[in-house]
């Protein structure tokens, strides 16, 4: 028998009781619970607002960043688990964290081109796309309405979206109508915005005086991206999104909001294919500028949208879609369950000290240090010898010549 869980999910305790294979299914990209230790700063953990090695005020929001998520990750979080499962099972049961280092394998619901290079463990499996992939035909059809407002942006089309989760209730009046008063910005524009029913209803009357805005309470966002007219792709950068964009080649305005959206979005960013603002400029005195501004440079600028096709392609033409990777290797995993040999150290083998050298640093320096020392120290006597010689053929000859001189007197 096959299970697959998502991380947190605390039926982890009924596949060890029932000795089942274990696929371990992430959200997002939180291999670093499992396989590395925090002060990692080429990868930091998806929920990390900054990235980047660039500068060292940015390694160092990294840093401390990831010390607190390493913290709730490993201490907090096991910390309010742990009892409540011994309590259940016994006191026996083993450590979560050791137990999902034992994960058959790790799938991971990316793709390592909409990703930054890492150093990963071999059990961990891409499979970004399966979602899309498996997907109903009718979900890449687009309805009537849609198809007419797309069909007629001649000069392109933009959709906006905060998600399924996202209340938009929620949003603020001024933040509401600066977004809509960019939006004007571009009249021959048709913007798309998906919207919850109540503020549909609660707003009609509002949107009416934005004839380019078009408010769906649900889209089909797999349809639209797929259209040849859409520009670019507004959202909260969550992962799906993300994948489904990259996917139709659609260059992305990220507007992450919490959890891993900010990662995305700043993916989206260095890989050339989006630009970022931060939701809270949409509540400041420049909202409706910032937002303008960043739209037309998404419009002009060709580089965001061959960017994205060039990874669309890329996507593409990986060997092997997500499906038969995911196939495959269950399939080989089922067959043996036991994959230790991908195993990577564990915190018994090899704690954060080891993992890092410190001690290999540690004695280094002061091996090095001391062999400074030593050298010092014989070259000071050295010096010291051979200053007194000095000292001594000088007086020596200091005497010499004043003998000389009284001889030659005499």
């Amino acid at each position: 028998m096959i299970i697959v869980l998502q991380l947190f999910s605390t039926k982890l305790v009924y596949v060890y009781r029932l000795q089942l294979t274990l696929f371990n299914y992430f959200i997002g990209l939180l291999e670093n619970m499992i396989f590395q230790h925090f002060l990692a700063t080429y990868q930091v953990y998806n929920f990390a607002p900054r990235l980047g090695l660039e500068s060292f005020s940015n390694r160092l929001i990294n840093f401390y960043n990831d010390f607190y998520e390493w913290i709730w990750m490993h201490d907090h979080f096991k910390r309010l688990q742990d009892p409540i499962i011994r309590a259940e099972f016994g006191e026996d049961f083993p450590d979560l964290n050791e137990l999902l280092k034992k994960s058959s394998l790790v799938f991971i619901n990316t793709n390592p081109f909409i990703d930054f290079p890492r150093p990963i463990s071999n059990k961990i499996v891409y499979i970004g796309g399966l979602v899309q992939d498996s997907a109903p035909p009718d979900s890449k059809i687009l309805d009537k309405r849609t198809k007419n407002i797309l069909d007629e942006a001649k000069e392109g089309a933009i959709l906006f979206s905060f998600g399924s989760i996202t209340d938009t209730t929620k949003i603020t009046n001024y933040m509401r109508n600066s977004i809509l008063n960019a939006f004007k910005r571009f009249p021959n524009v048709h913007f798309i915005w998906k919207l919850d029913k109540e503020t549909i209803k609660n707003q009609s009357e509002l949107f009416k005086s934005f004839p380019n805005v078009h408010a769906f309470e649900w889209i089909r966002q797999t349809a639209i991206l797929a259209h040849p007219n859409l520009r670019a792709f507004i959202s909260h950068c969550g992962q799906n999104s993300l994948t489904e964009s990259v996917t139709a080649g659609v260059p992305v305005i990220g507007l992450p909001l919490f959890a891993d959206q900010f990662y995305n979005a700043d993916v989206a960013q260095k890989l050339g294919f989006g630009l970022q603002i931060d939701v809270n400029d949409l509540n400041g005195p420049n909202a409706e500028s910032i937002l303008a501004e960043t739209i037309e440079k998404i419009l002009t600028d060709p580089s965001f949208r061959q960017k994205a096709q060039i990874i669309a392609k890329k996507v593409k033409l990986t060997p092997f879609n997500p499906k038969e990777r995911l196939v495959k290797w269950v399939e080989f995993a089922a067959e043996f369950s036991d994959l230790s040999e991908l195993d990577l150290p564990g915190a018994k083998e090899m704690n954060w000290v080891v993992y890092y050298s410190i001690d290999v640093i540690l004695f280094s320096t002061v091996f090095v240090f001391i062999l400074f020392w030593v050298v010092w120290k014989v070259l000071k006597r050295i010096l010291v010898g051979l200053t007194s010689i000095l000292y001594y053929c000088c007086l020596t000859f200091s005497k010499n010549s004043k003998l000389e001189e009284r001889r030659k007197q005499e």
